[in-house]
């Protein structure tokens, strides 16, 4: 997989300017975007048709099938999209950091169910969904004493959604709005 991130460049941009405004200390603003993967719940050959030995049919050794085979099955790639704002106010005594995320998963590893006729209950695992969380964050830190005797104030909120954007049963894909 491959992440590509940008902050360095336009932070120090940002960072380097001169503001003609005497109330903001510093000014960056941060952008990320990146690709990556997720291997987790793949076997070292979940892909691949795999044989067990030792099965007796009629009393006769043999070999059977012990899962169905996925050549399709990959790993789950997130792209991730950030953006964000420092922001600090009054010699650095108030500062406000803001971010908003976007970030789209595709491929999801699940396990995929087959009907009992095929001799198995399942695919295993399979690629069969979409997701999509998007959210934002905003910080508030305020140092409210200086001195022998110091306090500060942190505030913090945040909103997450998150969606299933597709989901394939074994029957039909189910697209969420």
């Amino acid at each position: 997989m491959y992440f590509l991130n940008i902050p360095a460049n336009i932070e120090s941009w940002f960072s380097n300017c001169q503001f003609n405004i005497s109330a903001i200390s510093d000014l960056k603003l941060r952008v990320g975007y990146g690709v990556t993967g997720n291997q987790d719940g793949l076997g070292n050959f979940a892909s691949r048709a795999l044989n067990r030995a030792n099965e007796n049919y009629d009393g006769n050794p043999g070999i059977a099938q012990d899962n169905v085979p996925n050549p399709n099955l990959g790993w789950e790639s997130t792209a991730s999209t950030n953006i964000g704002i420092d922001l600090a106010l009054l010699n650095a005594r108030v500062n406000i950091t803001a971010d908003a995320y976007l970030k789209k998963t595709s491929n999801l590893i699940f396990q995929k169910q087959l009907p009992w006729t095929s001799g198995f209950s399942s695919i295993g695992n399979a690629n069969i969904g979409e997701m999509e969380n998007r959210g934002v964050e905003l910080t508030l830190s305020t140092r409210n004493l200086r001195g022998e005797f110091q306090g500060t104030t942190d505030f913090n909120i945040a909103m997450l959604v998150n969606k299933i954007k597709r989901h394939v049963c074994s029957w039909r894909i189910i697209t969420c709005p």
